[in-house]
């Protein structure tokens, strides 16, 4: 599964992007994937600066083809990352 992520932040550098990038690829390689019966061929995580209590929020879709669902909601992270998965 290919995981692409959006950024809607211009208070980060481009360390911490990358840092929280690599972060979150590797929870959700370890605690998303396990769960989902058909994996998708493409997660798109998209990332927001607008909250004050984190610094980073978000939430992530999958892509089959012409059909998208969300299936990670209020992704956090402060550092550090917290995440509800939806019942895939």
């Amino acid at each position: 599964m290919e995981i692409k992520f959006e950024w809607y932040t211009t208070k980060i550098t481009e360390d911490q992007k990358k840092k929280a990038q690599e972060e979150l690829t590797n929870i959700i390689n370890r605690d998303y994937n396990p769960t989902i019966k058909t994996p998708a061929s493409l997660l798109i995580v998209s990332l927001f600066d607008e909250n004050p209590k984190y610094l980073l929020t978000g939430a992530a879709i999958s892509v089959e083809g012409e059909t998208t669902k969300e299936v990670i909601k209020n992704i956090t992270y402060n550092p550090g990352i917290d995440f509800e998965l939806i019942n895939p």
